[in-house]
């Protein structure tokens, strides 16, 4: 409500229209509000993590690594504790020939493989560094491993 003024009087059907319009703002609301929800609803639905990645029919198991940013081997020393490093594995069970080379773990590798906490991490799954397809930095001392096995 608006402060009162003593000395102003106001004539008798004026608060009736003040809550009239009152009214009237509250259903333009709560209309808008009804009206932009389906439209909002599923950009916030759309936005998945790499690591849940689903492929269709129209798309390759592969895609989510054609969106990895580059990671520098200097990133990964920060990544000490094999706890921070989670190991997901990709396009399992398929044959994917080119796989190797669709991410952006290629230059990676072999500072994997120097690294004491990713080498436990992929020796508890069972994975090897030639494995790592893909790599994502989510903190400074954190990672995921995005691994495929192929056959060695």
């Amino acid at each position: 409500m608006g402060r009162s003024n003593p000395g102003v009087k106001l004539p008798p059907n004026c608060t009736e229209e003040i809550e009239m319009h009152k009214l009237s703002l509250a259903f333009v609301a709560t209309l808008a509000t009804l009206a932009l929800a389906p439209v909002t609803a599923p950009l916030a639905q759309s936005t998945k993590p790499p690591s849940t990645y689903e492929p269709t029919p129209e798309t390759s198991c592969a895609d989510p690594l054609g969106f990895l940013r580059r990671v520098y081997e200097r990133e990964l020393d920060g990544v000490s504790d094999p706890a921070r490093v989670w190991v997901r594995p990709i396009c399992d069970g398929e044959e994917v020939g080119s796989l190797r080379h669709a991410g952006n773990a290629g230059a990676l590798r072999a500072r994997i493989a120097g690294n004491a906490a990713m080498m436990q991490a992929l020796d508890s799954k069972n994975f090897l560094p030639d494995d790592v397809v893909g790599v994502k930095m989510t903190a400074p001392d954190s990672v995921i491993l995005f691994v495929h096995r192929f056959l060695h």
